[in-house]
C-alpha cells in the first residue's frame, strides 16, 4: 500500500462522517447532545421536562418537524409537541407535521406526560 492508499481511505471515512450531519441539517448544538448520539439524524425523542434544541443557527432555517405517536403506552389524551421557535410557539399533535422557521427551534412536550411515557418525533431541514 503506497502512501495515497494509505491517507486517501482515512480522508474518505473522515468527509463521509462530516457530510452525514450536513445532508440532515444537523449542526453542533444536536451533535453534541448525548441523546443525539443514540438516535438516527432527524429524530428526538422527549420524557417528562425535556426540552432539546434541534436548531441553532445564525440564519433563519425552515424545518418540518413531525411528532410521533408516543411512547407503547396508549392513553386518551395524547400530548402534542412543542415547538418553540424565535419566541413562537407552534403545538404538533401526534401523527401530524408542521414547518416552522427560525434561527432556534426547540421541542418539548406540549403538557405532563404520565410516567415512562415518551413523545417522539423527526425533522428535517426544508431550505
Amino acid at each position: 500500500m503506497n502512501i495515497t492508499q494509505k491517507l486517501v481511505l482515512p480522508a474518505t471515512l473522515a468527509l463521509g462522517l462530516v457530510t452525514v450531519p450536513v445532508a440532515y441539517g444537523l449542526d453542533s448544538a444536536m451533535l453534541s447532545d448525548p441523546i443525539y448520539e443514540a438516535l438516527p439524524p432527524g429524530e428526538f425523542v422527549l420524557g417528562n421536562g425535556d426540552d432539546k434544541t434541534i436548531v441553532n443557527a445564525k440564519t433563519d432555517k425552515t424545518y418540518r418537524i413531525c411528532a410521533g405517536r408516543g411512547s407503547k403506552y396508549e392513553r386518551k389524551d395524547q400530548i402534542p409537541v412543542k415547538v418553540v421557535h424565535d419566541g413562537k410557539t407552534t403545538m404538533v399533535n401526534p401523527g401530524d407535521c408542521a414547518d416552522v422557521e427560525g434561527k432556534e427551534i426547540t421541542v418539548k412536550p406540549g403538557g405532563k406526560l404520565e410516567e415512562d411515557f415518551i413523545l417522539d418525533g423527526k425533522f428535517h431541514r426544508l431550505k
